[in-house]
């Protein structure tokens, strides 16, 4: 559901230049919170920006915020507020110029801590589909499988700035950006503003003819696609393509064509030129649907940890320090399909996966990896329920986990947030089930759930949204 917001008329201070930002405000289509609302504010979020309020009536209201240009970027929040002062409901802008310029913006406003269905779903349901949020464009949609189960060229986005799906190969693309490759269970990561990786993927029925092949979307002046220079790597589906702290992104373990796990791994860098740079230290041990977190060592090298995954585990766990391979005892038996997370003290939390029998976990456990020996502290209920299939999306009190399948197997409707001791909260409800669905965190401070399984294990189109509880500071007061 969508509604007009009045406008932010933005002014020079030489010269009497004027620009008008029209502002459309997006609820969900069940749940909009300016219905309980009695005041609504309009607040600039830049050091000492300007604030307007106005009464909303039966849900609605009319704002019209003036300020002078400003030579920064910055975010504009929209607050609700209900009859008793209370703080009900909260959206941002991504953030933009300060100038004086005419322009359109969206903001979604949602719940604070809460669920609810997206305004637009994805456009077409997808299998094995890979997904990146990527900073100043929203969250990118490449590739998976058609109703067949044939990969395909798909590629489309939700846009940050409009709130709504858009189709880069459709009618009203200015310049069409199909997938390069036809691929499924292809591995992408940001690497920049506009800018994300796309690396390996199926290009038949399930894991056959995997590709090779590295691409870089560059959604800026237009857009084009490059491929990736550099070393020949394996060719692979299912992969884990992980970004670390030195910003390479590490491109590890996977499916060959015949479904079993690969033991290679390279390293892509991602500023100035973006090449491929195979690593001479093979993985201990080869890995599919494993985990991996990056880390920071005890000499201050800078790596990751790999953890689990389908596979006859020569180690459970294993490390990259620098460009080399080494098993890394943690002392935690294996499970696929973890999910983990570093924290900002560099600790590293992994929660939920399977066991070798199938049976969904709720344990977890963290890693500190700045010792001579790591120290690892278990954590028997990380989670509230079992969940194999679930996303974990970091956050900065600790990282949002989403759905799944419990230990019997029924998909969860639910997500909680594992904090940054390694402890679940209450449950959040979801309106829909589903596993194997992504999460991306937009730079907006909402996170997108899109797509994955229903209960039968057929795709969905679905999309919903978690609205994050804002820092104390983003708030103005209520009425």
């Amino acid at each position: 559901m969508k509604r007009l917001l009045a406008s932010l008329v933005i002014w020079a201070a030489c010269g009497g230049k004027t620009g008008t930002i029209k502002l459309t405000v997006v609820v969900s289509p069940v749940d909009d919170p300016f219905l309980d609302a009695a005041k609504a504010t309009l607040t600039v979020a830049a050091l000492n920006g300007p604030t307007v309020a106005a009464t909303v009536t039966n849900g609605h209201f009319d704002l019209r915020l003036d300020e002078k240009a400003m030579n920064l970027n910055a975010p504009i929040w929209l607050d609700a507020f209900d009859t008793k002062g209370e703080f009900i409901a909260t959206g941002a802008t991504p953030a933009f110029a300060q100038r004086p310029a005419d322009g359109s913006l969206a903001i979604w406003v949602g719940r604070p801590g809460k669920i609810a269905p997206a305004a637009s779903s994805l456009l077409a349901a997808s299998l094995d589909q890979s997904v990146a949020a990527v900073p100043g464009v929203g969250a990118v949609l490449l590739g998976g499988r058609d109703a067949m189960g044939s990969p395909t060229t798909a590629a489309s986005m939700y846009n940050v700035f409009t709130q709504s799906m858009y189709d880069l190969n459709g009618a009203q693309a200015s310049q069409k950006l199909p997938l390069p490759n036809a691929r499924a269970g292809a591995s992408s990561v940001a690497t920049g503003t506009a800018r994300l990786l796309i690396a390996g993927g199926a290009s038949g029925i399930g894991f056959a003819s995997p590709l090779s092949t590295v691409s870089l979307l560059d959604l800026s002046s237009g857009g084009s696609w490059t491929q990736v220079g550099g070393d020949t790597v394996s060719a692979r589906s299912f992969a884990d393509l992980t970004v670390l702290s030195s910003g390479a992104a590490l491109f590890s373990g996977g499916a060959d064509e015949n479904g079993q796990p690969l033991g290679s791994a390279a390293l892509i860098s991602t500023s100035g030129t973006v090449a491929v740079h195979a690593l001479a230290s093979a993985m201990v041990t080869p890995r599919l649907h494993h985990a991996v977190c990056r880390a920071t060592f005890l000499d201050g090298t800078a790596g990751a940890i790999l953890f689990g995954g389908n596979a006859t585990m020569a180690a459970a766990s294993e490390r990259l320090s620098g460009q080399t391979f080494s098993a890394y005892d943690l002392g935690v038996p294996t499970r696929a399909g973890a999910k983990c997370f570093t924290m900002p003290n560099n600790y590293l939390v992994f929660v939920g996966g399977r066991t070798d029998s199938e049976a969904a976990l709720a344990s977890g456990f963290w890693v500190d990896p700045q010792q001579t020996t790591p120290l690892v502290t278990l954590l028997p209920n990380a989670l509230s329920t079992p969940r194999d299939g679930h996303s974990l999306t970091p956050l900065e009190n600790g990282a949002l986990v989403c759905g799944g399948a419990d230990a019997s197997g029924k998909l969860l409707a639910s997500c909680e947030i594992v904090g940054l001791n390694g402890s679940s909260g209450e449950l959040i409800a979801m309106t829909t089930a589903r596993k194997n669905h992504a999460a991306s965190l937009l730079e907006t401070g909402t996170v997108l759930i899109s797509g994955g399984v229903d209960q039968d294990g057929m795709p969905l189109s679905s999309v919903e949204v978690y609205t994050m509880t804002p820092p104390q500071n983003h708030t103005i007061g209520g009425p």
